[in-house]
């Protein structure tokens, strides 16, 4: 069971946002490969319930000399959506991971622009259930660009 407090704000006013400095760099353009087979994977949300995915394609990008890859939780016609962690969970940014949502493919190439990453829902609040990010979306360096820790 969960509960709802309708008068939660009145107890923890909203402050507003922080991000970091726009970076140029954190707008990565990765290659957008299909998976033959695609990928099931059980996805855990904050309340332990798992949702199967069926993970198609992958974005594939280097970073410091280091190839990395994101696997999307969805996409539409019009966008991907990612789920991340990296090295700036739970200190600079949200512990639990961020969201990250593009613009679909173009000519086999997709783009990254790790900028307007931003906290999901269950940052802000205990009666949101959002998906966590699966281990294979846990980056192993800090992404310092979008939305800071609330």
């Amino acid at each position: 069971m969960r509960l709802r407090d309708r008068d939660w704000a009145l107890v923890k006013p909203f402050n507003g946002l922080e991000y970091f400095a726009y970076d140029p760099a954190w707008r990565i353009d990765a290659e957008w490969q299909t998976l033959s087979p695609p990928v099931s994977m059980e996805v855990p949300n904050v309340a332990g319930e798992l949702k199967t995915v069926l993970v198609e394609h992958r974005a594939v990008f280097e970073i410091a000399g280091q190839q990395v890859e994101l696997l999307p939780m969805s996409v539409s016609a019009t966008e991907v959506f990612f789920v991340f962690r990296d090295r700036s969970s739970g200190k600079e940014t949200y512990g639990a991971g961020r969201f990250l949502k593009v613009p679909v493919s173009v000519d086999g190439k997709i783009s990254l622009d790790f900028n307007f990453a931003y906290s999901p829902p269950c940052a802000f609040t205990p009666f949101a259930t959002c998906p966590l990010p699966p281990p294979e979306n846990w980056l192993p360096f800090a992404v310092t660009a979008g939305e800071k820790k609330p």
